[in-house]
């Protein structure tokens, strides 16, 4: 049956098809003006960094740092400053640690630097720069030039009779090693145990012998998690217990038969090993090569807040006085859960290294983040949308320069832009989604990465 269209129906007809255009218009004209605002505020953060940047010379290499007193400012009287770097193994942000460090120690009197590596291990790097060893170590699992040229500058800085205090080095991470590096290794009980065999040696044999039938079968045979039974795994964290309490209750005799020092060393590897228990008491059980279990939020999220102990452990061995760099992965030192790319494989975001140490540490700590270069990659959903904070630093020019993001007034356009969530390359192939206002105080910025060069020595 044909529609029979009156003079009534036309009209009608008429008015819904101009009713559709003037929304079809409305709903062009937001987003228009919506796209128009967003990369006019963009905009508006850029023109203000450019203003607002500090230059650095270069990131090694110049011995004036006529440059850095700016640096003053920012960091004020924080006694922790944590530098992140956007990828483990480059040059660029080894460099510039050793630079800025150097800067930190004789110009605003820093005293130790702690760094994303065993602490276990590190005693060999504490004895080396104390001039006790003439055999440099490394610094976490492949040695670079960068390392060896912090460790000898510790190692004359101390030297010289005319610093009064020592400068420290202290690894901070748990020393996890297996499938991931993501489960316990028995390098820190051991290294407690051996303390106590040197000082109470009629304690530690038998306490040794319980601990064998599990250290044997740790951190696991590399492509699956070691397997260990319930009742198995609450003996060796009855185990471990069991040495914290010894070292405690024996703590003034320990003390006496050897010194401060190394029962603080010792007691700490005891920690150590309970905070590496904790990560593997919530880590999958079924773990497999290449894939990132949902649940296996807990145990980074585990890991984070034991290292984040770990910094403020050793911030107080320097003293009420004492000031210490932090350097780790942008992941690790950043006030904001992690998420995005592979990250969003987690059920949840993990809380991170930096969040707990501002919940401990308040302005005492100023977190500087780094950017490399812009990206070259576009986010997937449901990111695409979202800016990248690398490529706006690109935009300003300059590289490199620090940038203080607390200086941006909150309700300002370049401060909203920076409350609002960013994209920030992270492992080169991979990116966080976070707002950088929340995340970091200061940003550093340079061009490009390059790799580690080889040891000189």
């Amino acid at each position: 049956m044909n529609e029979v269209i009156t003079p009534v129906s036309a009209r009608v007809c008429l008015s819904r098809t101009v009713t559709l255009i003037l929304i079809r218009a409305l709903l062009f004209a937001g987003s228009g003006s919506s796209l128009g605002q967003e990369t006019s505020v963009r905009g508006d953060f850029i023109a203000w960094a450019k203003g607002n940047a500090m230059p650095i010379r270069a990131v090694e290499g110049d011995p004036k740092r006529d440059d850095l007193p700016p640096l003053k400012r920012m960091i004020g009287p924080a006694r922790v400053v944590a530098l992140g770097e956007p990828s483990h193994g480059m040059h660029e942000p080894l460099a510039f640690r050793n630079r800025l460090f150097e800067f930190l120690v004789e110009q605003m009197g820093f005293t130790g630097i702690a760094t994303e590596s065993s602490f276990t291990d590190s005693k060999a790097v504490s004895e080396y720069i104390a001039g006790k060893s003439e055999v440099i170590p490394i610094i976490g699992q492949i040695p670079s030039a960068e390392n060896q040229e912090l460790l000898l500058w510790m190692r004359a800085y101390n030297a010289d009779s005319g610093h009064v205090h020592q400068l420290r080095f202290c690894g901070i991470d748990l020393g996890l090693g297996g499938l991931g590096n993501a489960y316990p290794t028995p390098v820190p009980i051991h290294a407690a145990l051996d303390y106590v065999a040197e000082t109470i040696p009629e304690a530690a044999a038998p306490l040794r012998l319980k601990f064998e039938p599990y250290l044997a079968r740790l951190p696991g045979p590399g492509n699956k998690p070691p397997g260990f039974s319930s009742a198995e795994h609450d003996t060796l964290t009855g185990l471990i217990e069991d040495l914290i309490g010894l070292l405690e209750r024996d703590r003034p005799k320990l003390v006496a038969v050897s010194s401060k020092p190394a029962y603080d060393r010792a007691y700490r590897n005891a920690i150590v090993a309970r905070q590496a228990d904790q990560v593997f008491r919530v880590s999958p059980a079924d773990a497999r090569p290449g894939q990132i279990p949902p649940e296996a939020w807990r145990a980074v999220e585990a890991r984070d807040a034991a290292m984040a102990d770990n910094v403020l452990w050793a911030l107080d061995q320097e003293g009420p006085s004492g000031r210490i760099l932090f350097i780790a992965h942008d992941a690790h030192v950043k006030s904001a859960p992690t998420q995005g790319g592979v990250w969003d494989a987690f059920e949840h975001p993990p809380h991170a290294v930096g969040e707990y140490l501002r919940a401990s540490l308040g302005p005492a700590l100023v977190i500087i983040g780094m950017s490399a270069g812009q990206t070259t990659h576009s986010p997937p959903p449901p990111y695409e949308a979202v800016e990248s904070l690398d490529n706006a630093l690109g935009a300003v020019g300059a590289a490199p320069f620090l940038l203080d993001l607390r200086t941006a007034a909150p309700f300002s356009p370049e401060g909203k832009w920076l409350t609002a969530r960013k994209t920030m390359t992270a492992n080169i192939d991979s990116f966080f989604v976070l707002p950088p206002r929340k995340a970091f105080d200061v940003v550093f910025y340079v061009d490009k990465l390059t790799p580690r060069r080889p040891p000189k020595l």
